[in-house]
């Protein structure tokens, strides 16, 4: 992954970058990067450098399109990596989400439209991020009011 600053990659306007530093604040994450397949996604939520050796492994996930407008964040010095997908609340898409993170060991946590930095009233935010980065971050996740699955 190429990480830059942290950078509003998807949405647009003042309210949407307003949204996005809320985010990152209460994250503390400090890195972005726009998300492209890997061969290794659980490997890379794991904060492990070797998510592109070997041979590519293509997930659900890739191939049912079921990421869209995927961003990662991290923060720098730490094994957590968090991917935020914005789908255009078609839960069929968040349900198919959800059968890739359980095979690939992951968690995923949705919000609704009121918590999107992207087109904000139009897109699910999705966050799907390893078993040890969702317990580190479990409180600030379980007291946000646009909570609505944890898997």
């Amino acid at each position: 992954m190429n990480w830059t600053k942290i950078k509003l990659i998807y949405g647009q306007g003042e309210q949407s970058q307003k949204m996005l530093d809320s985010f990152v604040d209460q994250y503390g994450f400090n890195r972005c990067s726009p998300y492209y397949r890997v061969h290794h996604l659980d490997q890379l939520l794991n904060g492990e450098r070797s998510y592109n050796r070997g041979r590519a492994v293509q997930t659900k996930l890739d191939r049912q399109n079921v990421i869209d407008h995927g961003e990662l964040f991290k923060v720098n010095g730490t094994k957590r990596v968090v991917l935020v997908s914005h789908n255009y609340q078609t839960y069929r898409r968040v349900r198919e989400m959800f059968w890739c993170v359980i095979d690939l060991g992951l968690r995923a946590v949705v919000f609704d439209s009121k918590a999107s930095y992207y087109n904000q009233g139009e897109t699910i935010m999705t966050l799907v991020m390893s078993k040890s980065t969702y317990q580190y971050y479990r409180k600030q996740i379980i007291s946000n009011p646009n909570l609505i699955y944890i898997i």
